[in-house]
């Protein structure tokens, strides 16, 4: 069970962080990818992609409560860090202290 929240927690991360990164460039920003990466993000901020573009809105208020130890609505600098080394200890299956692609992967994919 725990590994499974990690596991939604790091994708719930991963997909906020494309988010904002999309988000930040602005209207007028080319995107990379081409017009076709364009038009997915646009549908996605706009309500749109197969009816979940308010997803990342249920994104974000998960990854902020499981962050949010103490409970006081905010998060501060060492429950942001204590958060993401319960998530690099789950990706470091060998406990050597680093995290290969190999190891990320897995991760990612629940092995």
């Amino acid at each position: 069970m725990r590994k499974h929240v990690l596991l939604l927690t790091t994708s719930a991360a991963i997909l906020t962080c494309g988010i904002i990164a999309a988000s930040a460039q602005g209207p007028g920003t080319p995107m990379p990818g081409g017009p076709m990466m364009q038009h997915q993000d646009q549908d996605w901020h706009h309500g749109g992609m197969m009816g979940q573009g308010r997803g990342h809105g249920m994104a974000m208020r998960i990854i902020f409560s499981l962050m949010d130890a103490d409970g006081d609505g905010t998060v501060s600098l060492q429950e942001w860090q204590a958060a993401h080394e319960r998530i690099f200890k789950a990706m470091d299956a060998d406990h050597d202290g680093t995290v290969t692609l190999e190891e990320m992967e897995a991760f990612m994919h629940g092995h």
